[in-house]
Parts: C-alpha cells; structure tokens; sequence
C-alpha cells in the first residue's frame, strides 16, 4: 500500500524523500510554504517513535529557512482503532486508511482535504480494490469477511446461537430441545451444589424461543460491535464470558432465595454486560461519545431495555448483575488499552 500511494503522489509532484517498508516520506514545495506526505504503517513503530521522527523532520524544513508546514499523515492500519491513538488536532492533518476493506477514514475533527489529496488517496483504494476483486462467490465471501473482520467476535456468537438454536429445534418430538436444555441450563442446584460448572458457559448458549434468540441477537449484534471495536477482539472475549458468568452468579443467588431448581437460559447476562461496559467506555472517553453520536447510543438503550422487558420470564436479577459487571470490567478494560496505547 506504501508504495502504490508513494507512486501515486509522485505522478502529482510530490518529491520522495524517505521509502520503506514502515514510512513512506514525499514533500511538494509551493509558494504558501511545504506540503509533506507521510504514509506509515502504525503497527510498525511505537507512536513515540512516529512522532520523533516527524518533529526532526519538520526541523530538518525549518533549518532549510521554511516556516509554513503542512503535513498529511496517511495512518495505515488492519484495524482503524490501532491508529486512533496517532490522531491528534492540530496543524497537522491526520486520515486513516483500513488496509482490510480499502476504505479512507476521515474524522470529523480533520480537515476533509489536503491539496486535493482526498480524490487521488481513494482512487488509489478504489483501483486496488478493483485489483484485488474476485470473481463472483470468492468475491463475495471476502467482502463479508472483510465487514466482519472488526467485529468477528460479535458475529462468531450470533453464528453460535443461531445454530446451537437451530439444532435444538430440529427434532420434532422436542426431545433435543428438552435434553439440551437439561444439560445446558444452569441452576443453584446444578451449578453450586452439583459441581457442574461448564453450565456457567453452555447457558450463555441456548434460548428458548426464536423471540428470544432475535431479541438477544439483535442487542448483541448492534452493541457488541461498537464495543468490540473500542476494547479489542481479546479485551472483549473477557467482557463477554466473565460479565455473563457474573450475570449468572447474581442470578442464582437470588432465585436460591425462591426455588433453587429454576434453570436460566440465555445471552441476556453477558449481552446486558456488553451494554454495561458501552457507557462505561462513552463515560471515560467524551470522544467515544461523539464518535457513536446521541441517536446511536439512544438507539442501542431503546433496544437493550426493549429486548429485557418484552423476554419471557424476564429474569432481571442477571440483567442488574451483567450491567453492573460490564460497567465495572468495561472502565477497567478500556483503561488498559489506553494505558497500553500511551506506554507505546
């Protein structure tokens, strides 16, 4: 990709001044002062080093006896949230390019072009994605694969449920759907006093109905990606199974208290967890805030408290817990990968 832009800039009269595997340099010199183009690639240098880097270079204008400079950082990554962190307001002009669906990323608090620079950067993305097409089916697979990639947690648990769902309604006479539900569901009885604590996990896995299959994948579907996006694909996985066994444990606490042989179904702990950890991460981070913007957010709690109350059997004890859970590991997650990010 850093090569095809370099080539690209230097049709436009941009003079290459530095080419590499990891950063890409070319200048243009006008009579308003100098225009630089920086194309790198963010995982292969720590941030610090980025900006070392450009500070000296910038120097290395001024001593030249140039004053006016203007530079365009063309962030290149797999996944736009490891360049987030490369973003900064200022002088500079700061654009990501998602190198797995050849998409152009342009935030609202940056310039929407650079010496017309935007139209040449995503015909350059458009020839490359034409470049790389496949025919028919092949194409086709690639193309969802590429939408998934940034929430491919999210959707391997929508896949997840959706068959497991699929195989328990299969047999006619519902004996599948009653043994998978015996075996899987999860009560005080099963859980702390029989000792069988894979159903910590399985129950996360059935439902009991299509109502309930769709109105828990629906809320997973459309907050599990924002979230997962923001925390990572590992971070999430931690969120998701730990909030919902959470979810579970405050679930069977308090129906010990009323009929410890109730068995409990369902992603609605672990989604609910998800839910909790979004306003965790838009309460730390005002920027996520506008990033999702009011009626998303809106959206997203209209369907969460939408899908708790129109469930059958509504069991809010694991609701309260997931929530609670997901907020706590949401704000202690995202305080990681920012840390992390700031370390780098």
């Amino acid at each position: 990709m850093n090569n095809v832009l370099q080539q690209a800039f230097e049709q436009v009269g941009y003079i290459t001044i530095q080419s590499n595997q990891v950063e890409n340099l070319l200048y243009q010199v006008r009579e308003e002062g100098v225009y630089i183009v920086s194309c790198v690639r963010v995982m292969h240098q720590s941030l610090e080093a980025y900006e070392n880097k450009q500070s000296k270079m910038k120097w290395n204008f001024i001593n030249q006896g140039y004053r006016n400079i203007r530079v365009l950082h063309l962030l290149i990554a797999d996944d736009p949230e490891e360049a987030k962190s490369y973003v900064k307001q200022g002088i500079d002009t700061y654009w990501i390019i998602n190198e797995t669906t050849l998409q152009l990323i342009v935030y609202e608090n940056q310039p929407s072009d650079f010496l017309n620079s935007k139209k040449l950067v995503e015909d350059v993305l458009e020839a490359e994605s034409n470049r790389y097409r496949k025919p028919s089916i092949v194409s086709w697979f690639i193309s969802i694969k590429k939408k998934m990639d940034p929430a491919k947690i999210t959707w391997s648990l929508v896949i997840v449920n959706v068959l497991l769902f699929l195989i328990m309604d299969w047999s006619p006479d519902r004996s599948i759907y009653n043994a998978m539900i015996n075996q899987g569901g999860i009560s005080y009885q099963t859980f702390i006093q029989g000792h069988q604590y894979y159903r910590g996990i399985s129950h996360m896995f059935l439902h009991g109905d299509l109502d309930h299959l769709l109105g828990n994948m629906i809320v997973l579907s459309f907050v599990g990606m924002e979230v997962e996006k923001r925390l990572g694909h590992k971070r999430y996985l931690v969120l998701y199974f730990l909030g919902g066994m959470v979810a579970a444990l405050t679930s069977l606490g308090y129906n010990r208290l009323r009929e410890p042989a109730i068995l409990s179904i369902g992603a609605s702990g672990a989604i609910f967890a998800v839910v909790g950890a979004l306003v965790a991460i838009i309460v730390m981070d005002h920027n996520e805030y506008k990033e999702i913007g009011i009626k998303r957010l809106l959206f997203f709690i209209v369907i969460s408290i939408g899908n708790g109350l129109q469930s059958q059997g509504i069991d809010n004890a694991a609701h309260i817990g997931g929530v609670i859970a997901g907020a706590l590991l949401g704000y202690l997650l995202f305080h990681l990968k920012l840390k992390k990010h700031t370390e780098e």
